[in-house]
């Protein structure tokens, strides 16, 4: 159980500090996306395929946000090309470490491989991966489906691809300070009003979410989702 393995080293090294341990994962990934390597490479989207990982960022009225995916399905929904994901963001940490322990059981073989490739491009993706499947999965441990997103396909502007080998560091990743850091920033480059009241509203409910509510608890990623849907952050199909 190489995937698991790798976890239950990476909490030892870290003692159990969770906070510790997403801050410097976050890092770990962020510094990955400016210097690439064999774990971790920018694609175009057309090369995004079911069954793999990826760091995507997404675009909704200059709101860039930065997502993890695990693809599950393509859709043409309204005339619009979606694509249907695990948003891994809307999980809470614990809860990856033993959905994926069990899920990436089935592919340890593959993951055994990967080690030897070491090169993200060349690893298959993970078979009789589909929406269906998945879907059920969630639901079946825990009621997690909530965690399947749909994403228009315009609004994707960044596609990274992500091994398996560095999974057991991108199941902790936060986002949410980056996001918040990025809404940040728009705002201080934004002139319009509008606009720049609008980006406020966003950043102090976002913030004040993790402030008032920063548990890793199935009540605090629905939220969060929730969130996300209202200022239309994520699409709402």
């Amino acid at each position: 159980m190489i995937f698991e393995e790798n976890v239950i080293a990476l909490k030892g090294q870290y003692k159990d500090n969770l906070s510790k341990l997403t801050y410097d994962s976050t890092e770990r990934i962020f510094y990955l996306r400016k210097n690439q390597n064999n774990e971790f490479k920018t694609i175009s989207l057309d090369k995004l395929t079911i069954g793999k990982f990826y760091l995507i960022k997404y675009d909704y009225n200059g709101n860039k946000i930065f997502c993890p995916i695990f693809p599950l399905e393509y859709k043409v929904i309204k005339n619009k090309n979606i694509l249907y994901a695990v948003n891994l963001d809307y999980l809470p940490y614990e809860y990856k470490m033993d959905f994926f322990s069990k899920f990436f059981g089935y592919y340890d073989d593959i993951l055994e491989k990967n080690k030897d490739r070491a090169k993200v491009l060349e690893e298959p993706s993970l078979k009789g991966v589909n929406f269906e499947t998945i879907y059920k999965l969630l639901k079946r441990n825990g009621g997690y489906e909530y965690a399947v997103t749909a994403f228009d396909l315009l609004k994707i502007k960044e596609t990274n691809v992500i091994s398996t080998t560095i999974m057991h560091r991108f199941i902790f990743l936060n986002t949410r300070m980056v996001n918040s850091a990025m809404m940040k920033e728009l705002l201080t480059n934004t002139s319009a009003d509008e606009l720049n009241e609008k980006i406020k509203e966003i950043i102090e409910k976002y913030d004040s979410i993790q402030i008032s509510y920063d548990e890793d608890t199935k009540d605090f990623y629905k939220r969060l989702k929730s969130f996300e849907k209202n200022f239309k952050l994520v699409e709402n199909i």
